[in-house]
């Protein structure tokens, strides 16, 4: 029962990190990747029996390849490339840098899903090459999971439980930046109206969200295996895919508006706090109750993927992000009242109620 239950744990953690690999190589983040490889290693080694080692510290071989077992005579290229012209490169600098002569074996592991076929490739005359068998991927792994001891299946649940995929090192804030600063940039061009007349940019100023032009996205982490059923996993603090209203952009990200609610007390001053367990006919002179919008804010930090592609149940692009702050896809949750615009006397504008602003003994 044990096994069959790693088994799983397994199986799960691969959808994981594959989805989380493919996304990432989309928008050319490659440091997951590198990290990647020493998972494969040690999965592979496990899985193999075999002796795999980082190869990127010889020059000459990490032209082609990733890792390599000098004594069983393998070589290992990790990418997330599944193209046939990735792995026709692959054996172009394996055969021109002569390490066919060092290596009898040359394995391709696909970070995500290797194509159904690849035919006509160009191998060097003498080489055994067959790409059925030795371009591999995470399927090829958990094929071979029900041949392997209990101990070697614990140990590489283990691995993958662990989430050694933290980047222990601090992220290069350039490359934060630029990272942030692209996502930003993507959203203002995909999501946003162009050609604006003078009374929509009026209307603007009471309602951010008409400048959108869809009115809702769909949140869903990188690490999402549920959709499009509903995420049931009571470890997820928050479900791993939803539907979200979108209501504005601010400096750090986009704030996105859901259908629950808070109840909130409000003073002369604008201090807040919630009702929690109080009655609202209770409440003293000067604090008045009111049901606000709950606003999430998600910052461009947490973003991974745009995707303009319409899922096909609710018809809205996906905004892909890796879930932080303790698994959750926002940093703050606050109250805010939604602004309206019917008429040159009728309007009002947003009123946010930020957490400096919330008193406890309100």
């Amino acid at each position: 029962m044990k096994r069959e239950y790693h088994i799983k744990e397994i199986i799960e953690e691969f959808s994981i990190l594959k989805n989380k690999l493919e996304l990432l190589s989309q928008i050319n983040l490659q440091d997951m990747n590198i990290i990647a490889e020493y998972h494969i290693q040690e999965i592979l080694n496990i899985a193999f029996d075999i002796n795999l080692k980082n190869s990127n510290s010889t020059k000459a071989n990490s032209v082609a390849i990733d890792l390599e077992d000098v004594e069983n005579s393998i070589a290992v290229q990790v990418t997330s490339t599944s193209r046939k012209n990735k792995i026709q490169d692959t054996l172009d600098k394996f055969f021109a840098n002569n390490l066919d002569v060092k290596f009898e074996v040359l394995l391709i592991f696909i970070l995500g899903k290797k194509q159904k076929n690849y035919k006509n490739l160009r191998i060097k005359d003498g080489f055994n090459f067959d790409p059925n068998e030795q371009i591999i991927d995470f399927a090829k792994i958990i094929s071979r999971l029900s041949t392997l001891s209990s101990l070697k299946i614990e140990k590489i649940r283990n691995i993958l439980r662990n989430d050694k995929l933290t980047i222990n090192k601090k992220e290069n804030p350039i490359v934060r930046f630029k990272k942030n600063n692209a996502i930003k940039n993507e959203i203002i061009s995909k999501l946003f109206k162009r050609n604006l007349s003078i009374q929509d940019r009026e209307i603007l100023y009471y309602v951010p969200y008409y400048s959108f032009i869809y009115d809702s996205l769909i949140i869903r982490s990188i690490e999402d295996v549920a959709y499009p059923n509903n995420d049931d996993n009571e470890r997820n603090p928050i479900s791993t895919w939803y539907k979200a209203q979108i209501h504005d952009l601010y400096e750090y990200g986009i704030e996105m508006m859901i259908t629950s609610s808070f109840d909130i007390v409000v003073n002369a001053k604008g201090q807040w706090n919630f009702l929690n367990e109080r009655k609202v006919q209770n409440l003293p002179s000067g604090i008045k109750y009111l049901r606000a919008t709950i606003l999430q804010r998600i910052p461009f930090d947490y973003m991974v993927k745009l995707d303009m592609n319409t899922d096909p149940i609710h018809g809205y692009p996906t905004l892909f992000l890796e879930y932080k702050n303790e698994k959750k896809p926002f940093s703050e949750e606050i109250p805010c009242i939604i602004g309206y615009y019917k008429s040159e006397n009728d309007f009002r504008k947003v009123h946010y109620f930020e957490l400096s602003e919330k008193k406890e003994n309100i």
